[in-house]
């Protein structure tokens, strides 16, 4: 458990660092500001990159179903 004293970017970087020696990481805080990290600048770089390609892209996602949301459903 995360006291309130420890920063939980501190955690993160822990966690991911011990699993991978490249990661990049992106929150949104309790405040709704936008925090993020990485192992060093070149990979962060590549990362972030890639990740905002691949959202872009669109990716054979196996058995995916595509289905249209009615707007009845969320009044």
């Amino acid at each position: 458990m995360i006291s309130e004293e420890e920063d939980p970017m501190e955690t993160i970087r822990a966690v991911m660092a011990e699993h991978s020696m490249n990661f990049a990481f992106a929150i949104i805080d309790e405040d709704g500001d936008l925090r993020y990290d990485y192992s060093n600048w070149r990979v962060g770089r590549m990362l972030f990159k890639d990740s905002i390609f691949d959202m872009e892209t669109d990716i054979d996602m196996g058995n995916w179903t595509e289905y249209e949301e009615d707007e009845e459903d969320y009044e």
